[in-house]
């Protein structure tokens, strides 16, 4: 599985952009570098292993709002789009619909309850789950050069388990960590 990072704001005209992916639209990760990740993170105890979402959170929200999925869809679309759709939508379709995706954003973006950990599960799967700002302060302090000499001999296993040179992976992880400390000036992003 692959992941893109997509910036929650587009950076101000004229900010220098680190990451030459990042000019065509996002941060691309790859399974190796987002494990080895995941690794590091709780071998320095900032993983929440342990948040846990209720699998039908999601599915609640919009039972809530009382749109089927195909009524989502044409609200959405109706909304944002500006695609007409019968019978078209009325006002409180459409402030159903709105307040959804409002308590959908802020599942997406909901921290750990313990202070200074990321949930697992915003790096499980590549849902759309946004990395705060705060989330990218945690993770680029993670992700230095020194924290990474001090657990050499964890990183060189983690490298040659994902058939890797310890160095590209050393590298690798330092850019995350060097992007998550620009993504925290940009809102932080989604995990595509």
């Amino acid at each position: 599985m692959s992941y893109t990072l997509y910036l929650q704001k587009t950076p101000p005209a004229g900010t220098e952009i680190p990451f030459p992916s990042l000019v065509k639209g996002g941060y691309p990760l790859n399974e190796v570098l987002i494990n080895a990740f995941l690794n590091l993170m709780q071998l320095t105890g900032s993983l929440d292993t342990e948040a846990i979402l209720d699998e039908k959170a999601f599915d609640n929200i919009w039972l809530k709002a009382e749109m089927t999925p195909a009524r989502i869809e044409e609200v959405g679309d109706y909304i944002y789009h500006k695609i007409p759709t019968t019978p078209e939508p009325v006002e409180e379709e459409i402030v159903s619909f709105k307040q959804a995706i409002k308590e959908e954003e802020a599942l997406l973006a909901k921290e750990s309850e313990k202070e200074g950990h990321i949930p697992i599960h915003k790096f499980a799967t590549n849902d759309g789950w946004i990395v705060t700002p705060n989330e990218c302060e945690i993770i680029a302090a993670t992700l230095t050069a020194k924290l990474l000499e001090d657990n050499r001999v964890f990183v060189e296993k983690i490298a040659k388990m994902s058939h890797l040179a310890h160095r590209s992976l050393e590298i690798a992880l330092i850019d995350f960590g060097k992007f998550n400390q620009f993504a925290k000036k940009q809102g932080g992003y989604r995990v595509y």
